[in-house]
């Protein structure tokens, strides 16, 4: 990847050109940190108009209702969303072409019966994926993607 250069750090502070980006990716960032509009508005001023941007962000129904997770730990920040609050967020700024969710998992019962590893094989050799891909229309699942294009300009910077 010729073209492609990693940077560390606070990204919040980090400088780079408006609008110098043709595509940015952000995966399972979203739910540690503080400022989450702030978060989506700089992703938003570092895009091209009518730049893509692809998010994937832990889905808040299906960690807190389906799953037991340990809390987090001291010092760290974990603000989940569901897709609701995510086209908020993105809403300002985004015209979404698709969210879905992906990777249903649940271990709370009785939500783990419907998303058993010893299970999901048999019903896989039976129904392929759709069982899988049922899961992930309800909102099953762990993660929550997002393909969306910024807004062409309008005057100004967003």
């Amino acid at each position: 990847m010729p073209q492609v250069s990693f940077v560390a750090g606070d990204f919040m502070n980090l400088q780079f050109e408006d609008e110098g980006f043709d595509v940015v990716v952000s995966l399972e960032m979203l739910a540690h940190v503080a400022d989450q509009s702030g978060f989506i508005a700089k992703l938003a001023r570092l895009l091209r108009p009518g730049g893509v941007l692809i998010l994937a962000t832990q889905n808040r129904r299906v960690l807190e209702k389906l799953n037991r997770v340990p809390p987090p730990a001291r010092g760290s920040i974990r603000k989940w969303v569901d897709e609701t609050e995510l086209r908020e967020l993105l809403s300002p700024h985004f015209d979404i072409n698709e969210l879905v969710t992906i990777t249903p998992k649940a271990n709370r019962f009785p939500w783990r019966l419907v998303s058993n590893n010893k299970l999901d094989p048999v019903l896989r050799a039976l129904f392929g994926n759709a069982p899988k891909r049922l899961k992930e229309r309800l909102g099953w699942g762990w993660t929550i993607m997002t393909l969306a294009h910024k807004r062409e300009a309008s005057g100004g910077h967003e």
